[in-house]
């Protein structure tokens, strides 16, 4: 029977309990709906399996997405009140999203899930329920500017990160970082004895002209060179290789060999030797030596060059010379003729020892037969009245006479119109003195008295 005064009367006493159930005016304070009080509920709305022992709740589980994270504290009677899919219980009680590096986290129901990182961090640990969010420091060798981005240190030496990228303070040797974009990871990566990387990045060896390609390291070296090019710029790396056309004017069949283009309107290089259209006035006078880099360094206008190479002029019978540009000039001495003045370069000088000319051609030198020359333009030995009288010209000054004492009409035997005399007097004292010249073929031999001394100089003169 209850116990008027209401004090313990709820409690009995079951020899077969382990503990005593208690027990009120609403009936036992071990059930769910009574649990530990009367009308103290076990929750059921997010909790599975509620029962009461007398002092808590008790529950098999929980609905999806809810947990009973105050199990702990009796009575326990609000079940699986907590919701697993906020920052600070997801997937379970008490299992908090990162906040200290990470930004906007949240929880799907299953993991934590940020907007953002703080700056220099990142979440590189993205497993269930990843609660430790952006844990990575992204600023380190390991981990340079993202998960994962660890600096060489293959090849490399002195590696830091800096602004997400690697640097390095040096390379091994036969190495280069050769692809430095960020994050670098790589480092120095590249192998700098091939021919594309010859001692340092991009220093690739020519293949164009070269022969016989390889790389020791610093520079590129060759066997040989296609034909007509050279290797002339041979300092380390040597990357341009057989560069030098042999056929430039700078380089003419060999290194440095430089066509001298002054005074040239045109300068070529054949490959063995240089070419050139000299301005008027010069002359390459070194074309035979090749490759003939002297050019048009020869004036055509002195004595020594006269219109051309080697064209000297010789003073010859002449007491002055001079260049005209394309000819020679002179001052005759006494007697003597320059007859092939207008037959460039004239070189031979007054070359005719003659007082005139015959056309281009020197005079004839005669003698009288008694000791004078005289010239024409006839040939040697022609026998005429013109080189009869100009015979006796000659003879008349040594006697005292001029040219007037030389006549063919003085008083002769036989055919006196083949004769040229000289002579003295007039009139009847006309005479035929000294000497007479025949100039008749047959009767060059004959002894003429035509006045004249009887001793004859025969056919002597000329």
């Amino acid at each position: 029977m209850p116990n008027d005064s209401g004090g313990d009367s709820g409690l009995r006493s079951d020899a077969t309990d382990a503990s005593p159930r208690r027990e009120a005016g609403c009936g036992p304070l071990d059930v769910p709906a009574n649990c530990t009080a009367c009308g103290l509920a076990c929750a059921t709305g997010n909790s599975l399996g509620a029962s009461c022992d007398g002092t808590t709740c008790a529950y098999t589980g929980c609905a999806t997405g809810f947990a009973d994270c105050n199990a702990a504290t009796a009575p326990d009677t609000d079940g699986c009140e907590t919701p697993t899919n906020t920052a600070g219980n997801c997937t379970g009680c008490g299992i908090t999203c990162d906040s200290v590096h990470s930004i906007g986290a949240t929880c799907s129901g299953t993991t934590c899930v940020y907007t953002g990182c703080a700056p220099g961090y990142a979440d590189c640990n993205t497993a269930a329920p990843d609660t430790d969010g952006c844990e990575t420091f992204i600023g380190s060798t390991t981990t340079c500017g993202a998960c994962g981005q660890s600096c060489d240190t293959v090849h490399s030496t002195g590696a830091s990160c800096v602004n997400g990228t690697c640097e390095y303070t040096g390379c091994a040797a036969g190495y280069s970082d050769c692809v430095t974009s960020p994050p670098n990871t790589n480092g120095c990566e590249t192998e700098t004895n091939t021919l594309t990387n010859c001692g340092a990045c991009g220093v690739a060896c020519d293949t164009a002209h070269s022969m016989g390609t390889a790389c020791d390291g610093t520079a590129c070296t060759y066997t040989g060179c296609d034909t007509g090019y050279a290797d002339c710029q041979k300092t380390a790396p040597n990357a341009n290789g057989c560069e030098t056309s042999l056929s430039s004017t700078s380089s003419c069949s060999a290194c440095g060999d430089t066509c001298n283009a002054t005074n040239s309107t045109a300068t070529t290089c054949s490959g063995t030797s240089c070419k050139y259209a000299c301005a008027t006035g010069f002359a390459d006078c070194t074309t035979g030596s090749a490759p003939d880099l002297g050019g048009c360094a020869t004036p055509t206008t002195t004595t020594s060059n006269c219109g051309g190479c080697g064209n000297v002029c010789k003073p010859t019978g002449a007491t002055a010379d001079t260049c005209l540009g394309l000819s020679c000039s002179y001052t005759c001495s006494a007697n003597h003729s320059d007859c092939n003045a207008d037959v460039a370069p004239d070189t031979d000088g007054c070359e005719c020892a003659t007082p005139g000319c015959c056309g281009n051609s020197c005079q004839t030198a005669h003698t009288n037969g008694v000791g004078q020359t005289y010239y024409d333009c006839n040939p040697v030995s022609t026998f005429t009245l013109v080189t009869a009288t100009e015979a006796c010209t000659a003879f008349a000054p040594t006697v005292g006479g001029t040219a007037a004492n030389c006549s063919s009409g003085w008083t002769c035997p036989g055919d006196k119109s083949s004769y040229v005399c000289y002579g003295t007097g007039s009139g009847a004292n006309l005479a035929c003195v000294d000497y007479c010249w025949a100039f008749a073929t047959g009767e060059a031999g004959a002894v003429f008295t035509c006045s004249c001394p009887d001793t004859s100089v025969g056919s002597t003169w000329k």
